[in-house]
């Protein structure tokens, strides 16, 4: 699907195993939007390739109660944001998405906003962040990370550059190797639970205690 200028409601629909056929294209939406933002609503995308699931260009988009899981690409995550005015993601949950180049779910712009997200069992090969990448004043609240992996050494769960990104009320658990890594400035993180801790206000250290 190519949302190209408009702002259509796009609800309740399934984006399965599709592939893309050229880099940065989308491989279930491309979007590129103007003015006011196209809404995704309840949807679920699963297992689609060659590149990133949701591409969003131009100036927003709203994605709200949507499901990403299985999907296996080498350059780009289920999310790639490059639009100006940064996709608000909210209420989303992110499962087993693999990338080798890239975070493994969503991939923030700078005006990006993440509230009440679920990020579990996503992985990067050869890149910082197996769950996602942050830059330049990405906001992200009430989110859980958890299970998420990168062979690279970096943050298990979130990989953050440019100038500080903020995160409040989020969960980190069980991320490997590290749960947050940082290039440039350190993003701050408030009232959250860090395994291994974190400066920052309210912040502890405690087990979560998932139920299953």
């Amino acid at each position: 699907m190519a949302i190209i200028g408009g702002s259509p409601l796009v609800k309740d629909c399934a984006f399965i195993r599709n592939r893309g056929s050229e880099a940065g294209a989308g491989s279930a939406i491309f979007c590129f939007a103007e003015l006011t933002p196209p809404q995704i609503i309840a949807c679920y995308f699963d297992g689609n390739t060659a590149t990133t699931a949701l591409y969003v260009a131009g100036s927003a988009v709203v994605v709200r109660g949507c499901f990403f899981t299985g999907h296996d690409i080498d350059y780009t995550p289920a999310i790639a944001d490059y639009s100006t005015d940064g996709a608000w993601i909210e209420s989303c949950r992110f499962t087993a998405n693999r990338t080798l180049y890239g975070p493994g779910a969503v991939q923030c712009g700078s005006r990006t906003v993440l509230l009440n997200c679920q990020f579990y069992d996503n992985a990067s090969g050869l890149w910082a962040g197996g769950a996602i990448t942050v830059r330049d004043g990405t906001t992200v609240r009430n989110c859980t990370f958890a299970g998420n992996f990168t062979a690279s050494g970096g943050g298990g769960a979130v990989h953050a550059s440019g100038s500080a990104s903020s995160f409040q009320n989020c969960v980190f658990w069980n991320n490997d190797p590290v749960p947050i890594t940082f290039q440039n400035e350190s993003p701050v993180i408030t009232y959250g639970l860090v395994e291994g801790g974190w400066p920052g206000e309210g912040n502890i250290d405690l087990d979560p205690r998932f139920v299953d």
